[in-house]
C-alpha cells in the first residue's frame, strides 16, 4: 500500500507528477537512511531525491541531489560514432547522477566533485557520455567523459572547477565496483580489452583511492595547482624495467617560505616539461584559472607569482643576483630522490 504525504499540495514543485513513498510504512519518520528517502520524478529524465524531517507536526523535504534517467532507460553506446539522440542526458545541478549501461546491470552513480561536501554538477551540464580512447603510448589513459551539447554539432567536454576535464580514468573504472556497468559496456563495445583491465588491476591494486586530477601519463598533460597547496602530489604512470606500465607517487614541495608562508592565492593549470637534454623536469604554467593575488603587503620572499606560458620559478636565497630561477628536478642523477625516480617513468 502506498501512503501519501500529508500536505503534499504545499510543496512548491509544479513539475512533480507524483510522490512515491517507501512501501508498507504506516508513517513517515525523520531519517537520513536512504531507505527512508522519497523520490520525486521530474519531467521525463529527472528523479529528485529528498529526505523527510518532521518537527512541530510539520513535514520538511530536504533536497539530497537528483539522478538523471534517459527516456530509453539505458545508455546505448559509449563509442562516439555510435551514440544516439536517445543517449542525451542532463545532470545539471545534481550532486549525483545515476545511469544504466546494460539491461542486466545496476545503475552506476557519478559525482561531479567532492572536497569536504559534494559539489553539484554545474548548470547546462547536459550532453552525451562517451569514452575517449587513449591518444598516447598506453591504452590505460582512456577515460569516460561528458561532451556538453551546445548546438548539436559542436561542443566541449565538461570541466571541473580546476579547469581540468571531468573524467573517470580507465584505471578507476577497472578497479572500483561502482563502475562495473561502465566496464561491462566498454568490454562489449570493444573499447577496452581484458588485457588492459588486468593491467590496470595489477598496476594500481596497491595505490589506494585514485584521484582523476592527479593521474599523470605523459609530459604536457595538465594538472591543477593551488598557490596555497603545501606539496605537489601526482601519481605518475609510465614504463619501467619492472613491466610495460608502473605507477609511482610524487610528493614534492613547491610553494611556501621555510616558515612556511603562502603569500599568494589563486589557482593555475600546469604541466611537466622535459629539458632538451632530458636531464631535468620543469613545470610550465599553461593557464591562470583563478587570479594570482599577493596577500602580504611588501612581500619579498622566495615565492614568485606564476605567469601564464612561463616556467614556474622561485627566488634562490643563495643566489647573489636574487633573480627568479625555474623550479626543476634533476632526473638523471644516480642518487635521485623518490620524486625524480617517479618522473623517470615518463622518459
Amino acid at each position: 500500500m502506498n501512503h501519501r504525504l500529508s500536505g503534499s499540495s504545499s510543496i512548491r514543485c509544479t513539475q512533480a507528477q507524483r510522490i512515491l513513498h517507501r512501501q508498507n510504512s504506516p508513517y513517515i519518520q525523520p531519517s537520513n537512511r536512504p531507505q527512508d528517502w522519497i523520490v520525486l520524478p521530474l519531467l521525463a529524465r529527472h528523479v529528485s531525491v529528498f529526505s523527510v524531517q518532521k518537527k512541530d507536526d510539520k513535514l520538511t523535504l530536504n533536497f539530497r541531489g537528483y539522478s538523471t534517467h534517459l527516456k530509453s532507460g539505458i545508455i546505448s553506446s559509449l563509442r562516439p560514432e555510435n551514440i544516439k539522440s536517445s543517449d542525451f542526458v542532463d545532470v545539471s545541478g545534481g550532486t549525483t547522477s545515476y545511469l544504466t549501461f546494460s539491461t542486466s546491470g545496476r545503475d552506476t552513480s557519478f559525482a561531479y566533485k567532492k572536497v569536504k561536501d559534494q559539489i553539484p554538477f554545474p548548470t547546462r551540464a547536459l550532453g552525451y557520455f562517451y569514452y575517449r580512447s587513449s591518444t598516447i603510448w598506453t591504452p590505460l589513459a582512456g577515460s569516460l567523459r561528458l561532451r556538453i551539447d551546445s548546438d548539436n554539432t559542436h561542443g566541449a567536454d565538461l570541466l571541473l572547477p580546476s579547469g581540468l576535464p571531468w573524467q573517470v580514468w580507465l584505471p578507476q573504472i577497472a578497479l572500483h565496483k561502482r563502475y562495473h556497468g561502465v566496464l561491462k559496456k566498454l568490454r562489449k563495445e570493444g573499447l577496452v580489452s581484458q588485457e588492459e583491465v588486468s593491467m590496470c588491476r595489477r598496476v594500481f591494486r596497491d595505490c589506494g583511492k585514485l584521484s582523476a586530477e592527479k593521474l599523470i601519463f605523459s609530459f604536457g598533460q595538465p594538472f591543477a595547482l593551488s598557490m596555497q597547496q603545501t606539496e605537489l602530489r601526482l601519481r605518475i604512470v609510465g614504463r619501467s624495467s619492472h613491466g610495460p606500465c608502473t605507477a609511482l607517487f610524487v610528493k614534492q614541495r613547491l610553494f611556501g617560505d621555510p616558515a612556511p608562508r603562502y603569500p599568494f592565492t589563486g589557482q593555475i593549470l600546469a604541466c611537466l616539461e622535459l629539458s632538451p637534454d632530458k636531464t631535468r623536469v620543469f613545470i610550465r604554467v599553461t593557464k591562470i584559472v583563478e587570479p594570482i593575488v599577493c596577500c602580504e603587503a611588501g612581500y619579498k620572499g622566495r615565492v614568485v607569482a606564476p605567469e601564464e606560458g612561463e616556467l614556474l620559478s622561485y627566488i634562490n636565497p643563495r643566489s647573489p643576483s636574487s633573480q627568479p630561477v625555474p623550479w626543476s628536478l634533476k632526473v638523471d642523477d644516480p642518487y635521485a630522490t623518490a620524486a625524480a625516480n617517479a618522473l623517470q617513468l615518463l622518459l
